[in-house]
């Protein structure tokens, strides 16, 4: 005959068991689970502010040209040469001299005395009168165009004479000492150049015509 009590035995020592398993896998678990979230996570980096204003539009930096390529030098360089030349020919200097060039026009040309260039120094701004007339449309009014004229006239009027009393040149007839520059030339370039910059944006051939009576008078005076 059985105990009573030994009936109860077993199924409080299987649920003894039972618990006591359970724990062991929950404690085996639970570590790993919890490793998966860090107990102090790091701060987010800082987003990098350094070149925030460096350049704001996105658009890419302009590479500085060399200074020979730059307009003021391609503007300059090939009038200071020619410029530097003619001075240093003053005093017999260089390979073919101011006198060089005097003597062998007076050789080609004894006898001439023609005044065709007293009237072809205002020539371009006769062009530059009938171009407007004629209805083209010149870069400024007519009332700038006059007043760009009455300054431009001032400006060469006395750089001309300032460079004559400077450079003390004779004249070939032997008359003064203010030969050079020429101011019949002086007059007949600045005439050319203003009637270039007002039609230039109309056609090239407007400055070509007026240029070509201004080398004219250049060679005329010589």
């Amino acid at each position: 005959m059985h105990s009573p009590f030994i009936r109860f035995k077993r199924p409080v020592a299987a649920r003894v068991a039972a618990a006591a398993l359970s724990l062991s896998l929950w404690l085996g678990v639970a570590p790993t689970a919890y490793a998966q979230v860090p107990l102090n996570p790091a701060a987010p980096a800082a987003a990098d502010t350094t070149h925030k204003y460096e350049n704001p539009g996105g658009e890419p930096t302009a590479i500085k040209k060399p200074f020979f390529k730059s307009k003021l030098f391609k503007a300059v360089a090939v009038p200071a040469v020619l410029i530097g030349y003619g001075a240093y020919t003053f005093n017999g200097g260089g390979f073919y001299t101011n006198q060089d060039a005097q003597r062998d026009i007076h050789r080609l040309f004894p006898s001439s005395n023609s005044r065709v260039a007293d009237y072809l120094i205002f020539a371009p701004y006769l062009e530059l009168a009938a171009v407007t007339l004629a209805g083209v449309e010149s870069r400024n009014d007519r009332v700038n165009v006059l007043l760009i004229i009455a300054k431009s006239e001032a400006i060469m009027l006395s750089s001309t004479f300032v460079v004559k009393a400077l450079s003390h040149e004779t004249r070939p007839d032997g008359s003064d000492n203010l030969s050079f520059p020429s101011g019949h030339t002086a007059q007949a370039f600045l005439a050319a150049s203003i009637v270039h910059t007002e039609f230039r944006d109309k056609s090239q051939w407007y400055g070509i015509g007026a240029y070509a009576i201004a080398t004219s008078v250049a060679g005329l005076r010589m």
